[in-house]
């Protein structure tokens, strides 16, 4: 093979996986990171004696990360602990019905037949059909580069383009909840799962329905010392590897002549290097480190949705709630309308859903002896020159009005500790464009299978990695998508 160089743009969770994977395969790895430490939106804010994990929450499919380190010879163990969780989410409705979401799918189907007008059945048949998804599509479009199924026909993909009718792309989420739940809360719930990827669950596609089976199959995770544990292991992974980190350097244009990768220009200069893989923003990818937003997929991706941002307050709050859990949601009462409000019309919801996160329930030093840490965020829209401070001062009055009515308790006067988030400090931290947590939205039947692929078929030694690309957004699908990324490079050597 040679000593090839490889040059990672970003040290987010698909760029780390990536690159421990290319320095095992015997590349010269060399990370750039505009931020001081790596984790890309994952990363830690602290103040007051309170620590939050600043962006991703929810850690689910823990083997992807298992399999990760058994497949570079490293004791998972030794790096990560994970506890699954026994409630995954608690669910508050605008009715003031209250909702556990337990792991164990036999108590949660008792529990949504004793709350809502469904039955135990009902919610049977639906997780039989979002496995049934998962089923049929996992190993084509979530594993694998779709691109490599249709090179490499086998039974498993064969049958997977042969009924991709079934795979629900041509039906919205909203419209198969339906027609499996007669309560609106319980399709409230399950219509949720499109903002795990930015989008609206009255467009987005029913395929989607395959994260609730992830959730409820493979189960929902504390990660043990906060979620920035995972990019901490992988860093020190792939330092072991043999990776070499370069923070504070940001990239700020990808070189190439004649659609052949050069190296990287860096504020102090340039690093020449034999292939780049992107974990940044595809749209800034190709608008800003490219320079070539006129090509086909640039054009493409400049005209399509953005997917929403997130307006996060993280509280440090005075007193011990015991009638939260670790994750907990009040929804809105107007389900459609709030997304309307954040993709149509392009501000916060008027009435939004609120989800808090509580990671000091279970680990204690997360905040001051009788504090919690309050991860409050709502879904937003992406950044297109609103005025934030507004749009911040009203959301946090809604929200406090909402706990109000719904805890019975003044959250307002407890407050001892406020930072905030917003769209636009989202896209200058993280490098995302506009602030949209997922690049684009995929509010169209073809959205989700329309992502910047793992390999540049334009540019001759460029692949990209990272929740903007294949497979998509999230953590576990992150590690994967540096995988793919990594396995085109070694393939394209072999």
């Amino acid at each position: 093979m040679g000593q090839k160089t490889v040059a990672v743009i970003g040290a987010g969770i698909g760029g780390l996986s990536a690159a421990a994977r290319l320095a095992d395969a015997g590349y010269r790895v060399h990370v750039f990171e505009k931020n001081p430490d790596p984790g890309g939106k994952a990363r830690v804010l602290r103040g007051d004696g309170f620590r939050f994990d600043k962006g991703p929450s929810l850690m689910t499919m823990p083997f992807v990360f298992q399999d990760y380190f058994e497949e570079l010879r490293e004791d998972f163990e030794d790096y990560l602990r994970f506890e699954r969780l026994n409630i995954n989410c608690q669910y508050f409705f605008s009715d003031c019905t209250t909702l556990n979401a337990y792991a164990d799918k036999e108590l949660f189907s008792v529990e949504i037949a004793n709350k809502t007008k469904d039955d135990e059945e009902s919610v049977t048949r639906f997780f039989e059909h979002c496995q049934q998804l998962y089923d049929r599509t996992a190993d084509t479009f979530l594993f694998n580069s779709p691109l490599q199924a249709l090179k490499q026909v086998n039974t498993s993909n064969l049958s997977t383009l042969l009924h991709i009718n079934a795979l629900g792309i041509f039906t919205s989420l909203d419209k198969v909840n339906r027609n499996f739940f007669n309560d609106a809360r319980t399709v409230q719930l399950f219509n949720r799962y499109a903002t795990y990827n930015g989008s609206s669950p009255f467009h987005a596609p029913a395929t989607f329905l395959i994260i609730p089976h992830v959730e409820f199959a493979f189960g929902a995770y504390n990660v043990i010392g906060g979620i920035y544990s995972i990019p901490d292991a992988l860093s020190r992974l792939a330092r072991k590897k043999g990776v070499s980190f370069h923070f504070k350097k940001e990239a700020s244009k990808i070189i190439h002549e004649d659609h052949r990768i050069k190296g990287l220009r860096l504020q102090d200069g340039i690093f020449d290097c034999d292939l780049v893989v992107a974990n940044s923003d595809v749209r800034n990818t190709y608008n800003v480190l490219l320079g070539d937003h006129n090509s086909p997929l640039g054009l493409l991706y400049n005209r399509k949705e953005s997917s929403s941002s997130a307006l996060v307050f993280y509280w440090g709050v005075k007193g011990d709630f015991d009638n939260l859990q670790i994750h907990n949601i009040f929804f809105s009462n107007d389900y459609h309308n709030e997304f309307k409000e954040i993709f149509r019309y392009k501000q916060c919801p008027r009435d939004p859903t609120v989800y808090i996160n509580i990671t000091s329930k279970y680990v204690k030093s997360d905040a001051p002896e009788q504090c919690e840490n309050w991860f409050v965020m709502i879904n937003a829209p992406y950044a297109a020159g609103q005025n934030w401070q507004d749009e911040t001062q009203k959301t946090r009055r809604r929200i406090l009005e909402k706990l109000r009515k719904t805890l019975d308790i003044d959250v307002e006067k407890r407050i001892i500790f406020e930072s905030v988030w917003t769209p636009v400090d989202i896209e200058r931290e993280t490098g995302s464009c506009m602030g949209s947590l997922y690049g684009m939205a995929s509010n169209s039947p073809t959205g989700a299978f329309l992502r910047q692929q793992n390999k540049s078929f334009l540019y001759r030694g460029l692949y990209f990695c990272g929740g903007t690309t294949h497979p998509g957004g999230g953590m576990p699908l992150a590690l994967i998508s540096g995988k793919i990324a990594a396995d085109f490079v070694k393939r394209d050597a072999a």
